[in-house]
């Protein structure tokens, strides 16, 4: 700050911090006629300065930062939210430490859309940091629409992200065939991986909930899997276990389903195996026992095996995928499928809809042919 003067005018110039945090420099003439000496210009100026110090210091301290606010969206959700969710938004919040001590308030468009491009520049998929901008979007709405404390939500005006060269992982399944040609080489596996693959084949279920499996849950003489628990990875726990079982994500996913004969005889065979293992608890894992399989592992003998086919490979999840399309292209119902995979009819025909189209068309020949 300084005070100069030109003629009979005195100006003063400097820098004062606005209530938003930005910067502003000043440089103007005092035009009030009843400043005559430079002590009275100084005083001017003090006063002056001081006005925007105090907007500015009420401003501090009267918004959280972005970590403060983050542990009241915390504690408001915490009886909402499955902890698998919770550790999740943990590991994403981490994303924006370099703002964790700015105020809520001067948190702006550009400071979260800098670090959204530097994870986009370093190769993240499209998907991943689209996931990292809709859980800051989703809190600052936390902060406008439910705790009030702000006008506007800055991440709302950044659009999500594309890439245009990027080829995007799209669904692909083992036909019937494949699956025959691959089950060869699955056999050659250790009893465990072979019967593991085989009901993620055979009933469409997804990973976490074949890993979460136990004894009490299948019921050879019914023919019926019960499916109300999946399994999630995490960091290791006080306790050591480095896994957590909860509930479905969704009510959907709660569900019992029907056997078929073919992954009956195959279960029928694992268990005898099972019950030389002297487990006497019915709530271990059927898989791995005291601890599950590791997702890791599994994947590396499924991928093996395809390559002792000759096959592609694909992805673990796709074998769901592979299970949804034997049934829809025989003439499955929507709903029916819905049920098995422990989905929506909406989830199912917006995943599925292709095959619908194919299976329509299937139909219409029919018709064509024979009516």
């Amino acid at each position: 700050m300084a005070i100069y003067k030109r003629k009979k005018t005195y100006y003063m110039r400097g820098k004062i911090y606005l209530p938003d945090g930005s910067i502003q420099g000043y440089n103007r003439a005092i035009k009030d006629p009843s400043i005559k000496r430079i002590e009275q210009a100084r005083q001017y100026e003090n006063d002056f300065r001081s006005k925007y110090n105090k907007q500015f210091d009420e401003a501090q301290t009267s918004f959280y930062t972005l970590f403060e606010f983050y542990e009241v969206y915390k504690r408001d959700k915490k009886n909402q939210k499955k902890t698998t969710t919770i550790k999740s938004d943990d590991y994403i919040f981490k994303k924006f430490e370099p703002l964790y001590n700015h105020k809520l308030n001067y948190i702006t468009t550009n400071d979260v859309k800098h670090l959204l491009d530097q994870y986009y520049d370093r190769g993240l998929s499209v998907e991943y940091v689209n996931k990292i901008r809709n859980f800051i979007n989703k809190l600052f709405n936390y902060a406008v629409k439910i705790k009030r404390i702000l006008n506007f939500n800055p991440v709302s005006v950044i659009p999500e992200y594309k890439r245009v060269d990027e080829v995007g992982k799209e669904m692909d399944i083992y036909t019937p065939t494949e699956w025959s040609e691959i089950n060869v080489k699955l056999k050659e596996l250790n009893i465990v991986y072979f019967t593991f693959i085989s009901i993620l084949y055979y009933t469409g279920m997804r990973l976490g909930e074949v890993r979460a499996l136990t004894p009490a849950d299948i019921d050879l003489n019914s023919k019926k899997i019960k499916i109300n628990k999946t399994l999630s990875d995490v960091k290791k726990k006080e306790s050591g276990e480095s896994w957590i079982v909860t509930s479905p994500k969704t009510k959907n996913s709660i569900r019992t389903i029907l056997i078929p004969d073919k992954l009956h005889t195959i279960l029928k065979d694992y268990f005898k195996y099972y019950n030389t293992l002297y487990v006497k608890d019915k709530n271990s894992f059927l898989f791995g026992v005291d601890r599950p399989l590791q997702a890791k592992v599994i994947r590396e003998k499924f991928h093996r095996a395809a390559d002792a086919a000759e096959l592609r490979r694909i992805r673990i999840h796709d074998l769901r995928h592979s299970h949804a399309s034997v049934l829809i292209n025989n003439g499955a119902l929507d709903k029916a499928v819905a049920d098995r995979l422990g989905n929506t009819v909406n989830e199912v025909r917006k995943t599925y809809s292709h095959l619908f189209i194919e299976t329509e068309e299937k139909l219409i020949n029919i018709i064509n042919e024979n009516a």
